[in-house]
């Protein structure tokens, strides 16, 4: 499923998908996006720049700090990541209803 967004809607993409059998959900353009995803990497990239920051006081290029980015990922997903993860799961109901009442218009989420 893609969002009809004028990246998604690009000829070689079309191309690809039709020539590909990929059927495409009809999806009207400016909907809210109830992909969970979205949620998630709000959340792990600022949890991310807040750990990150505390090590290095700014934001680095360094070698030091390329290496660090690594460990800083992986420290920030295994303690806060699947707790988020579930949370944005179970919130799914509430989005979808959300969405329906307000009739595919704007929505806290």
């Amino acid at each position: 499923m893609q969002d009809n967004a004028p990246c998604h809607k690009a000829t070689e993409i079309l191309e690809f998908l039709a020539e590909n059998h990929v059927p495409v959900m009809a999806w009207p353009p400016q909907s809210p996006d109830l992909n969970p995803i979205e949620n998630l990497w709000t959340e792990f990239k600022a949890l991310f720049h807040k750990r990150f920051l505390k090590l290095f006081n700014h934001p680095s290029k360094s070698t030091e700090a390329r290496y660090r980015y690594s460990e800083v990922l992986q420290e920030v997903w295994y303690s806060q990541g699947i707790e988020l993860v579930e949370a944005l799961i179970q919130s799914m109901p509430r989005r979808c209803t959300a969405v329906i009442e307000a009739k595919g218009g704007w929505t806290k989420y």
